[in-house]
């Protein structure tokens, strides 16, 4: 069972955002379908408290297994870091933050 979820929050300004979904679509989705451990991609938009230059995305990934973390840590983070640098310099930003399940 699926115990964890990665969340990786996407700031991006409005001028971009079209550019950002092509971006997440062909270059992030597809990473995360290769590896191992991260399943059922959710996408949402962040209902914002005002209106401004840009808008949030979250990402999220239920995660199989505490290991995926260094994994990501390691590998994905950086590549999707200097993905988004070369092609949306500081008009896209992300912060990534990881969730446990637990029944109540």
């Amino acid at each position: 069972m699926d115990k964890y979820i990665l969340n990786i929050t996407f700031s991006v300004e409005k001028a971009a955002q079209e550019q950002w979904k092509a971006w997440l679509k062909n270059e992030l989705l597809p990473m995360f379908k290769e590896e191992n451990g991260f399943s059922n991609p959710q996408i949402a938009r962040v209902v914002p408290r005002d209106k401004g230059v840009e808008e949030s995305f979250s990402v999220q990934h239920l995660v199989s297994h505490p290991n995926a973390f260094k994994h990501w840590n390691q590998t994905i983070a950086p590549a999707i870091e200097a993905s988004l640098m070369k092609q949306f310099g500081q008009t896209v930003l992300f912060f990534p933050t990881v969730l446990e399940l637990y029944n109540m």
